[in-house]
């Protein structure tokens, strides 16, 4: 904005000044003219505003030169009164071609010294904006210009470094030396790159790539020198860094070799250290292995030589360094980057001068086995690759450990289990002679006894086969009965008494069915309730539903009695049956019988026998009735077979009978 306004303001006194000049211009005519009325006017003059207007204005500068021309010509034509002379028009002519020359020469010179501010614009900005520092350097070594990549890397101001010695502000080892890249370049070499170590004005060194290259004038000859800095340090101390790291790694392969190698306890720690100096990784290394109450186990130590005894006989009585104390509290690595400086209770502080040092447990499984800590170049103690690398080796080192110390009390147990073996040995010999006259005592008695059990089983089998006659035969006898009662009810025609014998009869041929089952059974101490349950419904049909027809629905599964609880449970079940078939359903109804036994998990049977007939009326108490199949129905159920009786009357009769199974069936069922 100011510049506008400084360009107006300067374009306005263009103007007055050539407003005044062309008036004076117009003065000398008229002076001329009309004063002295002479034929020739004093035009040099004019030469002035026609030479400022076309070099201020360029090509529009012709129009003051017209302006002039057209006053020359028409005051000729109007004051002296006869046509404008030849000399005139050649003076008018004269006036526009000077304007046109001067106006574009004034052209093309603008143009050149635009494009000559412009290049000089490029250049500047390339020379002060490069990443690399620049500095021009005459023949006598004097510094002419500097860029400000170069004033940062020398730290001296530009003021300060302009006029001075190059090796004044910028010095390196080669100055004053005959590879002096300046020298060279005197020497007629046209190109010369060099790695220097350049030191800085706050005395900082810093490393180089310097590109010397020669500046000449058009026709060759030598006027300077040119001189381009780029900054190497970091890439230095990077390779550095790698180089360390890769000693570090090194380290680490050949601990591990050891580690599959070495099984000493001793021998390995002394290797490792002695690796850890061999590929100039660090200094000087050392180990110690503590015990858990404090004390020391043993050393390792390279790099320190006598020296290293002072600190063994503190680690002897429990005491430890700052960083050893740090170390063992934490896990990570523990870093002292001067401990020249900072570590005045360690004797070997004197051995860490200028260099930093790493310290960190050695741990496997929990269990810390003691510390490493070894010496390094001061720039890598805090490098976190530095420490992660360092904690891999001490992490590999206390795995050798725990697997040496696995090792030995693997031997230990091997030892024991050795003896123990042959002692075991020993006393399986003289057992095996007292087990051999054990044996053979033995054998005389398995003979014994097998003769024994012979004897046995001869007579298992003929009480076997007695047992089953008896019950044959108790079978038979009840038949008998049976068939007696039978020919009996023929000849009496009473029938309260044909009844009677009826239900006799019934009560026999129950008890009959169970012997005929233990007859036929493998086993003699138990009932399978389903099959008798079913050949006593058969026979109860054909006895009392003659005339009826009656449909029997039995559920029992998987239900076994022993014979004591056995025929309670039948008898029981013969009359309720026998009532239900007798009393439920009137002649020619139909009806259903539905009859279930079932076993819960507690070993308790529940016996529920159901009819859909005409029911029992409600005046009928079956604990106060005198009715004799009722009382012998209470009488089995709570006396003989200690269970529960329960009548439900709708829609017919159901009994349900609840009792426990007794210890001596329970195995079978």
């Amino acid at each position: 904005m100011i510049r506008i306004k400084f360009k107006v303001q300067e374009e306005k006194q263009k103007i007055i000044v050539i407003s005044i000049l062309l008036a004076i211009a117009c003065f000398f005519t008229y002076y001329f003219h009309i004063i002295l009325r002479s034929e020739v006017v004093f035009t040099h003059f004019f030469y002035i505003p026609i030479i400022l207007a076309s070099l201020w204005w360029k090509r529009k500068g012709l129009i003051v030169a017209i302006f002039l021309s057209m006053l020359v010509i028409l005051t000729h034509i109007f004051f002296m009164r006869d046509a404008a002379t030849v000399n005139d028009y050649f003076r008018a002519i004269m006036f526009i071609l000077i304007a046109f020359v001067v106006s574009t020469l004034s052209e093309k010179i603008e143009k050149t010294e635009m494009k000559t501010r412009i290049a000089y614009a490029e250049l500047e900005q390339l020379f002060h904006n490069a990443a690399d520092g620049l500095c021009v350097i005459d023949k006598d070594f004097n510094l002419i210009r500097i860029s400000d990549a170069f004033s940062t890397l020398s730290g001296i101001r530009k003021d300060e470094a302009v006029g001075k010695k190059c090796f004044e502000v910028f010095p390196s080892i080669l100055c004053h030396t005959p590879n002096c890249p300046l020298i060279r370049i005197l020497g007629g070499e046209e190109r010369v790159e060099s790695e220097e170590k350049k030191e800085r004005n706050d005395g900082t060194i810093i490393a180089c790539i310097v590109t010397t290259t020669p500046f000449r004038t058009p026709d060759g000859e030598l006027i300077g020198i040119v001189q381009n800095f780029k900054d190497i340090t970091e890439r230095k101390r990077a390779e550095v860094r790698i180089n360390h790291l890769n000693r570090i790694l090194k380290s680490i392969r050949d601990v591990s070799q050891l580690i599959a190698r070495i099984r000493d306890r001793d021998r390995l720690l002394q290797s490792a250290c002695d690796s850890f100096i061999k590929t100039r990784g660090y200094y000087n290394v050392w180990i110690a292995l503590l015990k858990e109450s404090g004390g020391l186990v043993t050393t390792a130590e390279a790099g320190f030589g006598k020296q290293f005894l002072p600190i063994v006989e503190m680690f002897k009585r429990g005491e430890l360094s700052d960083c050893g104390r740090k170390a063992l509290r934490q896990s990570n690595v523990v870093v002292t980057k001067d401990p020249y400086s900072t570590c005045s209770d360690c004797p070997l502080s004197s051995n860490y001068y200028g260099r930093g040092a790493i310290t960190v447990r050695l741990e496997y499984a929990r269990k810390v086995y003691g510390l490493l800590s070894v010496s390094i170049p001061g720039e890598f103690s805090a490098d976190e690759e530095e420490k992660t690398l360092f904690k891999e080796i001490a992490d590999d080192i206390a795995f050798a450990l725990h697997s040496i110390e696995l090792e030995e009390d693997r031997d230990r147990k091997e030892e024991a289990l050795r003896k123990a073996h042959e002692e075991l040995e020993m006393r399986v010999k003289e057992r095996t002679a007292e087990l051999t006259a054990v044996n053979e005592q033995l054998q005389r008695e398995i003979t014994e006894r097998k003769r024994i059990e012979e004897q046995l089983k001869t007579s298992l089998k003929e009480k076997e086969a007695l047992l089953k006659e008896i019950h044959h035969r108790v079978k038979n006898n009840l038949q008998v009965s049976s068939s007696l009662l039978d020919i009996c009810s023929l000849r009496i025609h009473d029938q309260q008494a044909i009844d009677l014998i009826t239900d006799a009869r019934t009560k026999i041929h129950t008890m009959a069915l169970i012997h005929s089952q233990l007859y036929r059974s493998e086993r003699f101490d138990q009932i399978e309730m389903e099959s008798h349950i079913q050949e006593l419904i058969s026979y109860l049909s054909e006895v009392y539903a003659e005339r009826k027809s009656i449909t029997p629905v039995i559920e029992v599964s998987g239900v076994y009695l022993s014979i004591i609880q056995a025929i309670p449970c039948t008898l029981v079940i013969n009359e309720l049956i026998s009532n239900a078939l007798k009393h439920a359903f009137k002649e020619g109804q139909k009806g259903m019988l539905e009859i279930s036994m079932q076993r819960s998990a507690e070993d308790t049977i529940f016996v529920t026998i159901k009819d859909d007939g005409i029911g029992i009326q409600n005046e009928i108490d079956i604990y106060k009735t005198d009715s004799l199949g009722l009382k012998l129905v209470r009488n089995l159920v709570e006396k003989q077979l200690g269970g529960k009786l329960q009548v439900k009357r709708n829609k017919g009769t159901e009994f349900i009978i609840e009792f426990k199974i007794l210890e001596e069936g329970a195995k079978y069922a």
